[in-house]
């Protein structure tokens, strides 16, 4: 009986010299689905990222693709993983369809296959008319959509994106969501990224990490859920924002006729009049990321 698809990461620690620890002790079971990964720049997602990618080491902790840990014997990962990097680069001299059909070499994948693979992605990515147009001619958001093709070249089955929507406008953006939602099934996908937008409204589930370490890791529904008559509706004035920043997590403020209307993140009132409203994922993101939130949480 064939074993589940499952990526286990057990105890992941990365230290850059002796003070900077991209990731502490981190653990994580990951089976089929989209899973996004929220945290703030700095959180440690693409040091996770290029671990799980096997492109590097952990100072220590264990990674696990199918039961095989990828740290000792990475090459039955490499053979079913796709990878866009934050940084992606291109060969500007070669066209799209070029550049993919050399990648698609790279990967092994045989000539007549691997044409019509890269034709389909061409057009997955909307780039049917400026496929025979010279990289250097690209936007940065073109860029970007030649890199999540190279990413799907090998029919992966994990996907890993590391904030793949950097450059793209929003019709783009939801396009892109689009197609990780439909290629979802039987494959996991991470999603990486500090843009909650991105993720809401595709993963079925949410890991949120902040400086290295893992914060919450649940469905979207069950996040929301528990930071139910957690969030506050309150209108203002000016002075009296600029004080409660200082005290709490504000996660909306907007200025109306009648003063700032903002939303709190708090477990108990945090003012006279204030009412509570229902939560949305920027919320719980917030609340597990806002400092004074965390030390309200632990205390």
């Amino acid at each position: 009986m064939p074993q589940k698809m499952q990526l286990e990461i057990q105890n992941l620690t990365q230290r850059y010299g002796k003070d900077k620890v991209a990731l502490d002790n981190l653990s994580l079971t990951l089976k089929p689905g989209i899973i996004g990964l929220l945290g703030p720049n700095g959180a440690g997602k693409s040091s996770l990222m290029r671990i799980l990618s096997s492109i590097s080491k952990p100072t220590q902790g264990t990674v696990l693709w199918q039961g095989d840990d990828i740290i000792k014997n990475p090459n039955q990962l490499r053979k079913e993983l796709g990878y866009l990097p934050q940084s992606f680069g291109v060969y500007e001299n070669l066209t799209a369809k070029e550049f993919l059909l050399y990648l698609a070499s790279l990967k092994g994948l045989p000539s007549k296959a691997a044409a019509i693979k890269v034709d389909e992605l061409i057009e997955m990515v909307n780039l049917t008319d400026a496929a025979k147009v010279a990289l250097k001619g690209y936007s940065g958001g073109m860029k970007q959509r030649v890199g999540i093709a190279q990413a799907l070249l090998n029919d992966p089955k994990l996907l890993i994106v590391d904030e793949p929507t950097v450059g793209l406008d929003p019709e783009e953006r939801a396009r892109f969501r689009h197609l990780l939602s439909d290629m979802s099934g039987e494959r996991v996908i991470i999603l990486s990224t500090h843009i909650v937008s991105d993720v809401e409204s595709i993963a079925d589930q949410i890991a949120i990490m902040n400086a290295g370490k893992l914060l919450a890791f649940d469905t979207p529904e069950a996040l929301l859920k528990k930071m139910n008559k957690a969030v506050w509706h309150a209108v203002v004035d000016h002075d009296e924002v600029k004080v409660l920043r200082q005290q709490y997590c504000i996660s909306h403020s907007a200025r109306r006729s009648d003063g700032f209307h903002i939303s709190i993140v708090c477990h108990e009132q945090p003012l006279p009049g204030a009412v509570n409203i229902e939560p949305t994922l920027e919320d719980v993101f917030l609340f597990h990321t806002h400092s004074k939130s965390q030390a309200m949480e632990s205390a």
